[in-house]
This record gives structure tokens, sequence and C-alpha cells, in this order.
């Protein structure tokens, strides 16, 4: 699918908002809070996993993350560009409705959304070669909160922090250390693959593609060793299919769902492992 109608300004804007699945960037996480010595640093990641079309008929590229901004939301994130405005719109699963999250057409000195400008330009070199970035930063005097983010030239976001002012000079920055952009690599990958290493919290991701069909994919993820019960229902409740009923140990699941007997509609996909419960909506379309 081609989700842009690209002219050659729009495409020199899109090297700073790489949106192509495969796509990788590592960041190295430092935290601060109100004890000088809890400074941390960790590792944090997103990745482009999918595509997918949800009910609003708009399509979107599929992104998970444990970005600390980003990790209690659900998973994977919904990402799509608006080629005429230039904005850059995350879908809110709840609302179901999009929310601006950036703007590419933006010019220096004007807003991007609310409280959040783009400020400057300047030049940085990164992984041996001098970039362009974009910084975008919070200009609103009477936030408790100061935000921004960075975005460089064929690499996407390098930085994002947020400072909270009235507590100590707490602040968090993720800071990137490698990527992977349309199959070229920057710097050392750090991160183990999923399956080496264990989630950090219990989750029931997003099925992809969605809408599906006749076959779709669903992940998830155990903190803990546990009874793991999934099953599909349909729009009145009924169950309709079991696709998992066993013990599982921590880490990440995925299974495929073949939709082919069904008929097209809205169905729940509901998983059950020890006392944590969470159901989703998929859409079949035939």
């Amino acid at each position: 699918m081609n989700l842009f109608s690209q002219t050659d300004s729009l495409k020199k804007l899109l090297d700073y908002y790489p949106l192509h699945i495969g796509n990788y960037w590592e960041y190295s996480y430092s935290s601060k809070t109100k004890d000088p010595k809890d400074t941390i640093p960790k590792l944090r990641y997103k990745e482009i996993v999918g595509d997918t079309v949800i009910s609003n008929n708009k399509y979107y590229l599929m992104v998970e993350s444990n970005l600390i901004s980003v990790i209690r939301r659900v998973q994977p994130i919904c990402i799509r560009i608006d080629s005429v405005t230039g904005n850059v719109y995350q879908y809110d699963h709840r609302e179901f409705k999009d929310y601006k999250v950036e703007n590419l057409f933006t010019r220096i000195g004007e807003e991007i959304i609310p409280c959040i400008n783009y400020v400057t330009d300047y030049e940085k070199e990164l992984f041996n070669k001098k970039v362009i970035v974009k910084k975008r930063e919070t200009i609103c005097i009477s936030s408790n909160d100061e935000y921004g983010w960075e975005l460089a030239e064929g690499l996407g976001e390098i930085r994002r922090k947020h400072v909270d002012v009235f507590s100590y000079g707490w602040y968090e920055n993720n800071d990137l250390i490698y990527a992977k952009i349309n199959g070229v690599e920057y710097g050392t990958r750090t991160k183990v693959e999923e399956s080496e290493q264990l989630p950090i919290h219990f989750n029931l991701f997003q099925n992809y593609p969605n809408p599906f069909n006749p076959i779709t994919i669903i992940k998830y993820s155990l903190l803990e060793r546990a009874l793991v019960s999934l099953k599909i229902y349909d729009a009145l409740g009924r169950e309709i299919s079991i696709l998992v009923t066993e013990e599982k140990n921590p880490g990440y699941h995925q299974v495929e769902f073949k939709g082919d007997h069904l008929s097209s509609g809205i169905y729940y996909y509901s998983l059950r492992a020890g006392k944590n419960v969470q159901t989703k909506k998929l859409l079949l379309l035939k």
C-alpha cells in the first residue's frame, strides 16, 4: 500500500519521520527523581511491526514501543501521516479518533500542537555523519512540564525529553543509540530479541492485520508463568473459538486466528492469565 502521494518536497520532509515496516530505534533512557542518586539509564525502543486499516477506513502503521511516554497506551500504537496537511496522527483506541502529535510542514516559530513549537534547526554529527535536526520544545510559560523532541534527517526521532519543573529537577531523557532505517543500520544494536527477554507488563496486543480476511495474528505478553485462556466471542458474547488453554511461561507469545468459517462482522478476543484479563475487538471483512 502507498501511504503518500509524494512530491519531492514531501519526500524530503518524510526523511524526518521514516515510517516503514521493519524500521527500528533504540534509545538510552535516563531519569532523575527527587532522590539525586536515582538516575538509572535504561534501554528503550520502538519498532514498526505492521500496517492496518482501522474502522475509520484509514491506513496506519503499527508501532510497538516501551518508551516511557507510551508504555501505558494500547499497543501497538497506530500512526498515520496526512500528506496534504503534513499532520502526523495517532489513533486513540479508547475514544476511537485521531489526535495530532506532529506536523512536518510547520515552520520555525510556529506551533505544532498546543504549547509545543518548532523552535530551531541545527546540525549534528550522528553515527559518523552530519545531519540536520529539527527541534520541538514547550513554549507555554504557565506549563508545569517541559516537553520536547528532536527529529533528524534520515533517522527520525533522535531525542525526547520531559522535565517536571516543580519536582526538584525531575526529568527523563531518551537519546538515540541505534537505528535500522529501510534496512540500513546505524550504530550497534543492544536490545535482545523478545524471545530472550521478559516483558515489562501484562498485555494483550491489538491483532494485526485488522480488519482481516481470513487470517490475523494475536500477540500477548506475560510477566509470569500462568494458566492462559485465549478465546474468541461474537458480538452477542457467545464463545466461538478457543485459541489457547494451557500453562505458558513468561515472555511474548502469539497465535494465529482463522476466520474463514465466520461471517463478516465485529468479534472479541479475551485473554485471561491468572487474575489478569484483557479483551479487545477485531473486525472480519470478507
